[in-house]
């Protein structure tokens, strides 16, 4: 899992893709007809990309950041404000957006301050309100010693093997609450992953080939435990670490060392932006293409969500430069 970590300034080639392919995967999981297994409207598609091929996204974009935001030394509050500047005005940009375009998702004003607070103007931004809460703690985490995140991370595992063991006793019951609970989530725990790749491990560096090819096999014995659907809420939580591990390891393979294609470094730069706007701009098209088939319609609404972002992304560094569109769109 350890991987060696870019100089100061430098990209890692492996990061733009996994960033890349896990920004593309959250559109194709909102290009899904919304319905979930064993209920009216489920389709294979659902099942094969929404649900099952894609899922490794939001736990990626988790460990790019665990990953990017360790540094080796102590990190103060300047670190964690510069950070939260560059997710935040944003964020907050694009909610006002989403409310004013659809306002019965918050009617009255103390509804909006809840859903601005909370993550909540779309209930995707939840990833924006376990991030920005994941950045409070930096000046903690950069303080803890590698075997200490480590063991955090087998607590992590532990609490979420419990959960599934004994979901009426530990699940909050309330989808606000589970998706922004770090535990319950494994937020925290893909986080720290990130984080102690970045970390020249010494003795972990000496097992990193043997992890790489471990979790490789990983990626293969996940697969049909991802695709069993079937495996009730939250089994399949836990069924999501190895497999989001294995395609995190694998981009390592496959493309480190590698150059990066234009398309995917514009992926990469553009894919907070991409994450904020793509579903304001699939949303128009799902009720005319709620007749064709399942597959087509996937199809087109993933083209336009990515597509359509980084149009947007392009419009505004070319109207407000691009340090404007960086920090008030993520573009």
């Amino acid at each position: 899992m350890t991987i060696a970590a870019a100089p100061a300034g430098q990209r890692h080639s492996a990061i733009d893709w996994v960033k890349a392919l896990a920004i593309v995967s959250v559109v194709m999981t909102h290009s899904g007809s919304g319905a979930f297994p064993r209920t009216p409207g489920y389709t294979v598609w659902d099942a094969l990309f929404a649900h099952t091929l894609a899922s490794f996204h939001v736990p990626c974009l988790f460990m790019v950041s665990g990953y990017l935001y360790r540094k080796p030394y102590a990190l103060g509050w300047r670190a964690v404000a510069a950070r939260l500047e560059r997710i935040v005005p944003a964020y907050l940009v694009a909610s006002v957006v989403v409310l004013i375009l659809m306002p019965w998702r918050a009617p009255t004003w103390s509804a909006a301050v809840v859903a601005l607070l909370g993550g909540d103007a779309l209930s995707i931004y939840y990833y924006v309100f376990l991030l920005a809460l994941f950045v409070a703690t930096l000046p903690l985490l950069s303080r803890l010693s590698l075997r200490t995140m480590q063991a955090t991370v087998w607590g992590l595992l532990a609490a979420l093997v419990a959960i599934c063991a004994l979901p009426p006793l530990v699940l909050s019951h309330d989808i606000f609450w589970s998706l922004r609970n770090p535990v319950e989530s494994f937020a925290l725990g893909y986080f720290l992953l990130g984080w102690i790749a970045a970390a020249p491990a010494g003795a972990l560096t000496r097992w990193s080939a043997r992890l790489r090819l471990g979790l490789t096999v990983v990626a293969a014995a996940a697969w049909p435990v991802c695709v069993a659907l079937g495996s009730p809420y939250p089994t399949i939580l836990l069924a999501k670490v190895p497999y989001a591990a294995a395609v995190w390891t694998l981009a390592w393979f496959l493309f480190e060392s590698k150059p990066v294609p234009a398309a995917v470094r514009r992926l990469s730069d553009a894919s907070y932006g991409v994450f904020l706007y793509h579903y304001l701009i699939q949303e128009p098209l799902r009720g005319p293409l709620q007749s064709w088939p399942a597959g087509a319609r996937m199809a087109v609404l993933v083209v336009a969500g990515v597509a359509g972002s980084l149009l947007l992304g392009a419009m505004l560094r070319k109207i407000a430069g691009p340090r404007v569109a960086r920090r008030l769109f993520g573009f």
